[in-house]
């Protein structure tokens, strides 16, 4: 199975985009995308969301390696770097055990407006 960092650099390659393009149409610098896909940094769940619009590929597999089998791909987003909004850089382990995976299935399974509200929640929690 192929890692986070592999799977955002072919699915950016496959879309013929340039690191620099693809910085620019997710709003962030090209240093961070080269971090990203090198495997020096790991994009914020926010930003796994953004990337998979932008690439028109499915988060969950963005994130796990395994795509979903009955749901189709995402549609590319037509956002514009300046409707995008980001929330702290989180950090994903370099390998998920299985209940991680679940995790985020279930995760990317929900709406935008639920994903928002878990998100909120655990903020609320840690405060």
């Amino acid at each position: 199975m192929s890692s986070l960092h592999e799977r955002i650099t072919q699915a950016r390659k496959e879309r013929h985009l340039s690191q620099a393009n693809f910085a620019e149409r997710l709003g962030v610098t090209r240093t961070a995308c080269s971090h990203w896909e090198t495997g020096r940094a790991k994009p914020s769940t926010k930003h796994i969301e953004k990337i998979a619009r932008l690439l028109g590929i499915d988060a969950n597999w963005l994130i796990c390696g395994i795509r979903a089998k009955s749901e189709p791909l995402a549609k590319r987003a037509e956002h514009s770097s300046a409707n995008l909004v980001f929330e702290p850089r989180a950090s994903y382990p370099g390998s998920f055990d299985r209940e991680t995976q679940k995790v985020a299935t279930d995760y990317f399974s929900l709406s935008q407006g639920q994903r928002k509200l878990v998100r909120d929640l655990i903020k609320a929690l840690h405060s």
